[in-house]
């Protein structure tokens, strides 16, 4: 039954997959089909020839240096910052290049950017130096002893 399943939602997604590319070409006027070609060449470029490899970079440094209770924090609040900054950088590239009337691209999304990064790495810190405190609570405190007598 599950490779019926697998296999509709399989054909269902080639499917969907083909009416998008039949609507590129068919709008192409629109969509700029060489263009967006070009677009997702250098995206798949930048992705899998550098940011993965900065990534594992990353995470082996993390592996190496920071002890596992902090690396986890660390981990969270640079996945969330690099979240935001892919958000980000089409934005801060745009800034000024929009049309008149437009005021979309005209923030300072650098300077936002910057905000946001420190607003993640308080919270991260935050949350972090609330885990260490109760952490060295519980350590602390003393377990009950049962009171069992010897005879």
């Amino acid at each position: 039954m599950m490779r019926i399943v697998r296999a509709l939602l399989g054909l269902l997604g080639l499917v969907m997959l083909g009416y998008g590319v039949w609507r590129i070409f068919h709008f192409s006027q629109a969509t700029q089909p060489w263009e967006l070609g070009k677009w997702l060449i250098a995206a798949l470029i930048l992705h899998d020839g550098i940011f993965s490899w900065l990534i594992v970079g990353a995470g082996w440094l993390l592996g190496r240096f920071v002890p596992g209770r902090a690396r986890a924090y660390l981990q969270g609040g640079l996945v969330t910052a690099g979240l935001v900054a892919l958000i980000a950088a089409p934005l801060i590239y745009r800034r000024g290049k929009s049309q008149p009337g437009q005021a979309l691209l005209e923030g300072n999304y650098l300077a936002n950017l910057l905000v946001i990064f420190a607003v993640i790495a308080a919270v991260t810190t935050l949350a972090y130096l609330v885990r260490v405190r109760r952490d060295t609570k519980l350590a602390n405190r003393r377990p009950e002893t049962d009171h069992v007598s010897s005879t």
